[in-house]
């Protein structure tokens, strides 16, 4: 099975971690972001930026992207 990395902007990336598909690296980056969301807790600063980019190996599988602006 392939190995899948996330990387963003937030704390230390997890490890690799193997799964079966792009499928299911999609769904565990989307599990990921969510706790990462989760875990600012209300304090999203009122300009913030916040990307994930998921890849096997040197290919590109997937981004998932929020843009906030306030006012």
């Amino acid at each position: 099975m392939p190995m899948y990395q996330f990387t963003g902007p937030i704390g230390d990336p997890p490890d690799p971690i193997e799964l079966a598909d792009d499928r299911a690296a999609w769904s565990e980056a989307v599990i990921y972001f969510g706790r990462v969301l989760s875990d600012i807790d209300g304090n999203l600063p009122g300009t913030t930026d916040l990307k994930l980019d998921v890849r096997e190996g040197s290919r590109h599988v997937a981004t998932i992207e929020i843009v906030a602006k306030r006012g």
